[in-house]
């Protein structure tokens, strides 16, 4: 199985921004850590950029896997870097 390509894992990341405290993003929205995080997240909680990447790597994991599930013929990195980033 592929995984996300370092560049586009930085790019996500760029994309996504970083906040090391949770936040409500917009009124009425769940607490949102780390590069976009909600799953578990309190307000209160905190995490480091360490923390964050360690925890992108795993949440991306369903993602890649669906991509590859989902491919009839095997794509370049470039085009699954692309399918996995949307």
């Amino acid at each position: 199985m592929m995984r996300l390509s370092n560049p586009s894992r930085e790019r996500l990341k760029r994309l996504e921004g970083f906040r090391s405290k949770a936040y409500i993003p917009v009124p009425g929205d769940v607490p949102t850590i780390g590069y976009g995080f909600t799953h578990g997240v309190k307000m209160g909680d905190t995490m480091t950029r360490e923390e964050a990447d360690a925890r992108l790597i795993e949440e991306l994991r369903p993602y890649e896997m669906a991509v590859w599930q989902a491919c009839t013929n095997e794509p370049n990195q470039n085009e699954f870097d692309a399918m996995t980033s949307l």
